[in-house]
């Protein structure tokens, strides 16, 4: 079994284990995360406004992804595969320059 929790949660989730399963020993390892800047965004495109997230990365360059839930509801409305959905808002995000540029 591999546990991932936050570090104010360990002792909680070590005892858990321990007492609920047939676990008799819990290794511990800290681990570092790094992430990009995001910020929530709308997005125009073909199927309406999506809610994204505008990511600006280590060079300062400004990126835009579609939220997957709000993809999901396009995909249901517009009785399109999900993934079509996706691909047709990431291109309607390049039309707009929206991916290059900080608008």
């Amino acid at each position: 079994m591999e546990v991932l929790c936050r570090k104010e949660h360990l002792d909680a989730l070590i005892r858990l284990i321990l007492t609920e399963t047939s676990s008799i020993g819990v290794r511990v390892k800290e681990w570092d995360r790094f992430f990009l800047l995001r910020e929530p965004a709308e997005v125009r495109t073909s199927l309406g406004i999506i809610q994204a997230k505008k990511i600006t990365g280590p060079d300062h360059r400004v990126r835009f992804v579609p939220e997957y839930e709000a993809v999901k509801k396009a995909a249901r409305e517009n009785r399109l595969p999900l993934q079509e959905v996706y691909n047709r808002v990431l291109v309607d995000i390049r039309l707009t320059g929206k991916d290059t540029e900080d608008r």
